[in-house]
């Protein structure tokens, strides 16, 4: 097994991981897909806390990507809907218990 120490530079799209294979060049897609994949295992061998921190590691690098290529940022989306429906549903019940 191989164990990766990453850093992401400030170069857009770039990280360095050091591993036993000497000095490797990933873009920040590739980090996430790494950690996407090791989330998947380590969730089907029953280890899921590991696995949610790393699904939200490569979540946040994904989540970059995308806004930063001007799409949009599924949680944050997702947030931002939850965030209208209560207050969709709040303004609903106060009006009711003002009739």
């Amino acid at each position: 097994m191989v164990e990766f120490v990453a850093h992401v530079s400030r170069e857009p799209m770039a990280c360095y991981a050091n591993s036993s294979m000497g000095l490797v060049r990933l873009t920040k897609f590739e980090v996430a897909e790494k950690q996407l994949a090791k989330a998947i295992e380590l969730f089907c061998a029953q280890e899921p806390l590991p696995a949610i921190t790393l699904a939200g590691a490569a979540e946040e690098i994904l989540g970059k990507l995308v806004k930063d290529a001007g799409g949009v940022n599924a949680l944050e989306e997702e947030v931002k809907d939850r965030c209208d429906l209560y207050q969709t549903v709040t303004t609903a019940t106060q009006r009711f218990l003002l009739v």
